[in-house]
């Protein structure tokens, strides 16, 4: 004789169980509030990722000004902080921005700012991961 739940004794075809340990009343409401929630941490989090990733993009100005200074017609005293100044607030912007972005994120584009990393042939399989 089939046992009860399985195919042949006019059960449907999938487990049982999931009918029993399906949350219901207060117990669905509360899943699916947590569902929901997950999904605005998600959003929450893809906007810190943004805001970290548009610091580190937008640190490389201060950079490429700092080679530009001393050809400026100022005094020595002013070329001097002004280049510290921009020295300061690059490094700042980008290692929030590397803290924001979370640590696989930053070393990708951490990578990306290494001149040895700018003329190599990428396997694709890499690429993708």
């Amino acid at each position: 004789m089939p046992r009860f739940g399985s195919p042949g004794y006019g059960s449907t075809n999938f487990n049982d169980r999931t009918l029993i340990n399906r949350p219901t009343g207060k117990a669905a409401r509360r899943h699916t509030r947590g569902t929901f929630a997950s999904i605005n941490n998600m959003k929450k989090k893809n906007w810190i990722i943004r805001v970290g990733i548009f610091l580190i993009i937008f640190c490389i100005p201060f950079f490429l000004f700092i080679p530009i200074i001393p050809f400026l017609e100022m005094e020595a005293k002013t070329k001097i902080t002004l280049s510290t100044i921009s020295l300061i607030i690059g490094e700042v912007m980008f290692w929030v921005g590397g803290i924001l972005v979370g640590k696989e994120l930053f070393r990708k584009y951490k990578s990306y700012f290494n001149p040895k990393n700018w003329f190599k042939k990428v396997d694709k399989n890499e690429e993708s991961q």
